[in-house]
């Protein structure tokens, strides 16, 4: 029959091809193990502050019941304002501040706890807050006490934020650093089979300007987009945006340039536009999976998660949400952008090399 040859006659063309068939075979597995891994892990090793504002009193009994795989705990002893301090950095999640009169108001039932939350990512936060309660709750029937004790619980970021808002940010990055690497690995790889790049070689232009023009286009590109997501999350889905829109402008438009030369890079080892979409899943779904999209990067394995801060989407993301949720200036996210910026600068030489490599 007719349609067995046209298949024979395809899989004999893959055949011939070596290059397709190893990504036909390699993608799968590698999306799978970064799949499995991502999702395996529990939420472990936040970041928080006990602070027991009686010094004399032992706070040991609320730490020893705090989850220690959930928690990584740091006891301050009487000093609120330096707890306060660590969460409203970044640098902890949540102060946990006993008051003086704990343990008598706890012995009578009116014992009241004070929780200080960032609340700028809302899956931990909610799932450390949960993780939280059931921990407390043990302090009753280790002491013999009835309920209820009372959790103030006083969000420093993120009080009124919700999925979405915590969502967005990494949408925002995922698209950016997605279409400029997918776009310019397909426009190189049409200039080639053009022949239009290999004008340009026989021009003075050096591979170089050749990078820094496709780098400045959808830098330029990349700010759009981050204007047209931004405007659909306030519109569409009521997002509220704390801090300035345009450092998270400058955000995007550093990410693109990472896709962009990422997308060099590729088309060093992609000849065809057919080849072009089997590397894309090589690409995007680490940096879904892995950058804190759609779940945090304390929750990934920790054999893992070293991988997340080789991955430039995950400065973004938290750049981003930290501007929108947490209201945070350009030098609150000067890390991350600092990053960024080492990342595009890495990928600008190595995207001009690879071009070398093939004219």
């Amino acid at each position: 029959m007719t349609f067995t040859i046209i298949a024979w006659r395809v899989l004999k063309s893959l055949r011939n091809d070596r290059r397709t068939l190893a990504f036909i075979l390699i993608a799968p597995i590698a999306v799978m193990l970064v799949f499995g891994f991502a999702f395996q892990g529990e939420l472990r090793d936040a970041r928080i502050i006990v602070v027991s504002e009686n010094q004399s009193i032992d706070s040991s009994l609320i730490i020893k019941h705090i989850n220690p795989e959930t928690f990584n705990i740091e006891f301050y002893n009487g000093n609120k304002e330096g707890a306060l301090e660590e969460v409203r950095s970044g640098k902890a999640w949540m102060a946990i501040v006993i008051p003086k009169k704990f343990y008598e108001d706890l012995a009578v039932g009116r014992a009241v706890l004070e929780v200080y939350v960032d609340r700028s990512n809302v899956m931990v936060a909610d799932r450390l807050l949960a993780q939280l309660s059931q921990d407390i709750a043990k302090v009753y029937v280790d002491l013999g006490f009835r309920p209820p004790l009372q959790v103030n619980i006083t969000y420093v970021y993120g009080g009124e934020a919700g999925f979405m808002d915590a969502f967005m940010p990494g949408v925002l990055s995922i698209v950016i650093f997605f279409l400029s690497t997918l776009i310019t690995l397909l426009s190189i790889v049409v200039e080639r089979r053009t022949y239009t790049l290999y004008r340009l070689y026989a021009t003075p232009i050096s591979e170089l300007d050749i990078v820094l023009g496709y780098s400045l286009a959808f830098s330029l590109i990349a700010a759009l987009q981050v204007v047209e997501l931004f405007a659909i999350g306030i519109l569409l889905f009521d997002i509220k945006i704390k801090g300035n829109p345009l450092i998270a402008i400058v955000v995007g438009s550093l990410l693109a340039i990472c896709g962009v030369n990422l997308g060099l890079l590729l088309s060093s080892i992609v000849r065809t536009e057919a080849q072009a979409p089997q590397v894309v899943p090589l690409v995007l779904l680490p940096s879904l999976l892995l950058s804190g999209v759609f779940w945090p990067v304390e929750a990934i394995p920790s054999f893992v998660r070293p991988l997340s801060y080789l991955i430039p989407p995950t400065y973004a993301v938290n750049a981003i949400r930290s501007i929108v949720t947490r209201g945070w200036g350009l030098q609150d996210v000067a890390t991350d952008i600092l990053a960024l910026v080492v990342f595009a600068t890495l990928f600008i030489v190595l995207g001009s090399l690879a071009l070398r490599r093939r004219s």
